[in-house]
């Protein structure tokens, strides 16, 4: 059986001006990378609130159409940081504002069944949720018991869950845990 190719910049364009509490979501950066496969992109989504657009991305990293010659799904890899800031000092928390959820749950419909996503649990911001979530994690905690987890979880990819402590040797990445949708509907 074959598959209708999907175009990963028009999947991910698919975000912009999708509303997430007082938030609008837009998506200002798409690339091609060099060295990735062609169903591949990266991108950033930010915020926008009032007009302006956010400082930092609330969501960065890959997201892949996936290859269905390969069995390949879907996936993200990606960076997410619940503190969005503003110029003039605004802060906005996703997690405080209750959209953390919606935000994942968005992403989730842009993995296909048995794709995945995975979140790093590093960042150039102090976030302690993350910092949290991996501590868990260090120690045993079951990932669904963890803030990171029950997001996975909850948005529909919560299937199976992987700890990556070391990503293909290090080369792809930081300490990230991955959530999978479910192979079957």
């Amino acid at each position: 059986m074959l598959r209708a190719y999907k175009d990963p910049e028009e999947r991910l364009r698919s975000l912009e001006g999708k509303k997430i509490g007082n938030l609008k979501l837009t998506v200002p950066t798409i690339l091609r990378p060099k060295g990735r496969e062609k169903e591949c992109r990266y991108f950033q989504l930010k915020g926008l609130k009032q007009g302006k657009i956010s400082i930092n991305s609330m969501i960065e990293g890959f997201y892949s159409v996936g290859r269905a010659s390969i069995n390949l799904p879907s996936y993200f890899d990606i960076d997410y940081c619940y503190l969005i800031f503003f110029e003039g000092g605004e802060v906005v928390d996703l997690t405080v504002e209750g959209v953390d959820l919606d935000l994942f749950k968005l992403l989730s419909t842009l993995v296909d069944q048995g794709g995945k996503i995975i979140v790093s649990l590093t960042s150039p911001y102090k976030l302690p949720l993350l910092e949290e979530t991996f501590k868990q994690l260090d120690i045993g905690v079951p990932p669904q018991d963890t803030y990171l987890g029950q997001l996975l979880l909850r948005c529909g990819c919560g299937y199976a869950f992987k700890l990556w402590l070391i990503r293909e040797g290090g080369a792809e990445g930081f300490v990230a845990l991955q959530g999978e949708k479910s192979p079957i509907q």
